[in-house]
């Protein structure tokens, strides 16, 4: 037998902490919606260009708050503590892991670079 590597054998990763700091308060329901369309842009671009969705995650923080969302097939599965929809938010700290197998480790961080810096602008 012989074994041959394949390309969506090994995951790109890409895994970014920020503490985030805003010009004004933003309301939490805002916020997860613009994460959880960022998540979908990301799955939609993996699976556009035919690869495989590993695991999308990101983990919101705010006082004593969270909000988590992630995506492994279907749509954002979004699960906020009681609290984080109605707060008004000046600082979160992000958590993002996002695991994909078949792209390039360039092309992905550059993709998702590139959409974390849009997020940021807060579309």
């Amino acid at each position: 037998m012989i074994e041959m590597p394949r390309r969506e054998s090994s995951p790109s990763v890409y895994s970014v902490s920020r503490h985030l700091i805003f010009n004004e308060k933003i309301p939490g329901s805002r916020l997860s919606q613009l994460l959880a369309d960022w998540l979908d842009g990301i799955s939609k671009w993996l699976r556009e260009n035919g690869f495989i969705v590993g695991h999308l995650k990101v983990l919101a923080a705010a006082e004593d708050e969270r909000d988590r969302l992630s995506i492994t097939k279907g749509p954002v599965n979004r699960n906020p503590s009681p609290g984080w929809p109605d707060m008004s938010i000046m600082a979160l700290d992000l958590y993002v892991t996002l695991i994909a197998f078949g792209p390039d480790d360039d092309a992905f961080q550059r993709e998702a670079s590139c959409r974390m810096h849009d997020l940021l602008k807060l579309g």
